[in-house]
């Protein structure tokens, strides 16, 4: 193809022109002070006829439409051993229509390396279909570029079998993507892997951006944001500030709200979309292996096994977090199990599982018949729970087991401290190890509180306003729900329903609306309940408050006299202390 400036070059020859432009394109000489002006489709398109600009600078200096470009008409800027080097300035300019039928490293830019530059651009309405490796609307590959402050428009799917496919980027393997937005309908089919509404594999920096749309496919690790954010050995991904809205779909396992899987950091993130699947699903993160600090997550979560309103599965650690959306069980095979309100499960069997610190969960948890290893906050506990609540409720069908206010099972390993759950837990008919706190405990519980009403059907044992069925040490608790079970139904207790250890733990008078006095701990009337000289050994300045003849105990948020809410008590605090004192205050 004979490029532009060679033709006014020649025109000129014969003296019908008295313009010759330095450059070639629509113009400049590709270096930083004089970019090749992109002006026009074939302008865009002809980039990727030379590889030896692929280190160059462009500007684009108006809108350009694809429309005629289709299929495999359209030059893809850079490839795996041609990599994009340069700076593609979009000068908030569009380019519109792009449609790209092709296999790997399939986007506007096929690859972009190290020093590659992306920025300002939108790409509206793409239609890309790629099959293989690195699927994106804007790049297939970013390996150490940078893309900001772009967006893209449109549809981008993959064959099946495909490995990363994202909305903007397909694999960001150490690059940067920030302040970009995609409002696109991302897909892919059969066993593909890392499908993501921005990214599908992430192994960089993502920060300041969102997605908007849904992420439909039949694979592992798929999320409304990223597909998969790090790289399980090395942990090196990192997303900041971003958020997911879309509805996400998939048939295999590991899919979240925002990330399928997580063995980076996710940090001050959120996901609204309802999550929808088999395995391993959660609201914001599918499995997490990683760190996850200040995230949220809202939407609706329901699936088949180890799933969670925040998280289906954590290896890792969850810090001031927290979970609103329901949670519920479908009835495959009738039988669904490992099912939170925040997390599915914390670890699996006797391994020691992740961190929940400073995290909480609103929304309901549901199950069918035959379900087990349900909470409020996590389905399966065998890591260490901390300053942590759930208040939605929690029920099953007939013939289930371990369900708990906080958690279903919290086996040995573990210790659940500070920490309190609200909501009511019930099952139908022949199921046990029902708890206000804990289903089935075989660990430390540590200054907790449940003051949800438990309740079974018919032949339902194991039943208590605390615990259904303990097997360890309970310190500095109590429980003021009712406790009840159906015909032939034992083993019921205010407190515990079977095998209490442990000292200074209390349940509320079955003749206030507490459950039975089985011997385990001490039933207190209501009027007692809200003495503070009750609850004897029990640490009042540093862990418990009451509101003395009005309220029952419950756990300090903050330690007494820590007034800017630091969490440590010293001169900052005094020094607000005598500020309002001095204010009369």
């Amino acid at each position: 193809m004979i490029r532009k400036a060679t033709v006014l070059i020649l025109l000129g020859a014969f003296g019908l022109t008295g313009t010759v432009w330095a450059g070639t394109y629509s113009g400049g000489t590709g270096e930083p002070s004089s970019p090749f002006k992109i002006e026009t489709p074939n302008d865009l398109n002809d980039i990727g006829n030379h590889v030896e600009d692929y280190n160059k600078c462009f500007v684009m200096v108006n809108d350009i439409n694809l429309a005629d470009y289709t299929g495999t008409q359209f030059n893809i800027i850079g490839d795996r051993d041609n990599p994009f080097t340069g700076v593609f300035d979009g000068n908030d300019c569009n380019v519109v229509n792009l449609t790209i039928t092709g296999g790997s490293s399939t986007g506007l830019f096929g690859r972009i390396a190290e020093n590659g530059q992306v920025k300002n651009l939108g790409v509206i309405d793409v239609n890309i279909a790629g099959s293989g490796w690195d699927i994106g609307g804007i790049c297939g590959k970013s390996n150490s570029g940078t893309i900001s402050n772009s967006y893209v428009t449109g549809t981008v799917t993959g064959s099946g079998s495909d490995f990363d496919v994202g909305g903007l980027c397909g694999d960001n393997a150490g690059g940067t993507i920030t302040n970009c937005y995609t409002m696109c309908s991302v897909s892919s089919g059969d066993d593909s892997y890392s499908v993501g509404g921005i990214c599908g594999d992430n192994r960089g920096t993502i920060s300041n951006c969102h997605a908007i749309g849904p992420v439909t496919c039949f694979g592992v690790g798929v999320g409304g944001l990223c597909g998969n954010n790090g790289w399980i050995d090395d942990h090196n991904g990192t997303i900041t500030n971003c958020y997911a809205t879309g509805s996400v779909t998939d048939y295999d396992q590991s899919a979240g709200g925002l990330c399928g899987l997580n063995s980076g950091n996710i940090i001050n993130s959120y996901a609204t979309g309802s999550v929808t699947g088999i395995l391993y699903l959660g609201g914001l993160c599918g499995h997490n292996e990683g760190t996850i600090i200040d995230c949220n997550a809202s939407g609706s979560v329901s699936g088949y096994q180890e799933l969670g309103g925040f998280c289906g599965s954590n290896d890792g650690n969850l810090s001031n977090c927290y979970a609103t959306g329901s949670v519920s069980g479908d009835d495959y095979s009738s039988y669904s199990s490992y099912i939170g309100g925040l997390c599915g499960s914390n670890g699996y069997e006797y391994d020691i599982g992740g961190t929940i610190h400073h995290c909480y969960a609103t929304g309901s948890v549901a199950g069918g018949n035959d379900c087990s290893y349900l909470g409020g906050l996590c389905g399966y506990n065998t890591g260490p729970i901390s300053h942590c609540y759930a208040a939605g409720s929690v029920s099953a069908g007939s013939n289930s087991i371990k369900l708990g206010g906080l958690c279903g099972t919290n086996p040995t390993h573990c210790t659940v401290s500070k920490s309190y759950a609200t909501g009511s837990v019930t099952a139908g008919d022949g199921s046990w190890s029902l708890g206000g706190l804990c289903g089935f405990n075989d660990a430390l519980l540590d200054n907790c509180y449940a003051t949800g009403p438990v309740s079974g059907g018919i032949d339902s044992d194991f039943l208590g306003g605390l615990c259904g069925n303990n097997g360890s040490w309970i310190s500095n608790c109590y429980a003021t729900g009712s406790v009840e079970g159906g015909d032939s139904s034992k083993w019921i207790g205010g407190l515990c329903g079977l095998g209490f250890a442990g000292e200074n733990c209390y349940f509320l008078d079955p003749n206030d609306g507490g459950g039975p006095d089985n011997s385990y701990g001490s039933p207190l009337t209501d009027k007692k309940m809200k003495q503070q000289s009750s609850f004897v050994g029990w640490d009042f300045v540093e862990v418990w408050d009451i509101g003395e003849n009005q309220t029952y105990p419950f756990l300090r948020v903050y330690p007494a006299g820590d007034l800017n809410h630091d969490g440590r008590v010293d001169f900052f605090d005094l020094a607000m202390l005598a500020e309002h004192w001095l204010e009369g205050k």
